[in-house]
């Protein structure tokens, strides 16, 4: 909302949601600051897993998970597996393949590739683990034109890096783009995919 003639709210917003998600916390302060960024939202995110991690996980095994993230790939390959149950032709090798704009086409078997303009290959994208700040929506808010999140700052507790989590990592998305209209535009051809395929298997 605009910043001018308008009541400063998010004090209270937080703090009612605080008090919904927690309801015997006693004492919150709460203290919202307005920056100077367009685009661009950051988070510092700290995970405490269900099972401890092995002593051998080190940050370039955690930076691999994020780099392998891809569940519209995991969808399309249990696409293909259902396709393949339905006839003789063996499904190509699923993975994500980008042209020179921004088209992700992923092999779905028989029903053909499935198509995701919007969608980028990789949607994360891990920073450079030497480059100091980063991720920060100054540099980070715009990879594949806004639609990949940026991931860096990773400490894990079994390297002393971090105390209290198990893993903390910073996190930069673009609210404009992969937060409102591009993730919007994304359900949209993911949806328009669902029901072509469901269509060709009626068939």
């Amino acid at each position: 909302y605009p910043l001018s003639n308008t009541d400063e709210r998010t004090d209270a917003y937080q703090r009612a949601e605080l008090r919904r998600l927690f309801p015997s916390l006693g004492a919150v302060s709460v203290a919202a600051h307005r920056v100077g960024v367009k685009n661009g939202h950051y988070a510092r995110v700290g995970c405490r897993l269900l099972r401890d991690l092995s002593p051998a996980t080190n940050r370039d095994a955690v930076e691999a998970a994020f780099r392998d993230f891809a569940p519209l790939a995991a969808w399309a390959s249990s696409s293909a597996a259902a396709s393949s149950s339905r006839s003789s032709a063996k499904p190509q090798p699923c993975h994500p393949v980008r042209n020179k704009k921004t088209t992700t086409e992923i092999s779905g078997g028989d029903d053909g590739p499935i198509q995701l303009p919007t969608a980028p290959a990789r949607p994360i994208v891990v920073v450079d683990a030497a480059a100091v700040g980063r991720p920060n929506p100054r540099d980070d808010a715009d990879h594949a034109d806004g639609m990949a999140i940026a991931v860096g700052d990773i400490r894990l507790r079994t390297d002393a890096a971090d105390e209290l989590f198990d893993v903390s990592f910073s996190v930069v998305v673009n609210n404009l783009v992969r937060g409102a209209w591009g993730g919007a535009l994304l359900n949209a051809e993911l949806y328009h995919e669902l029901r072509r395929r469901a269509r060709s298997s009626a068939t």
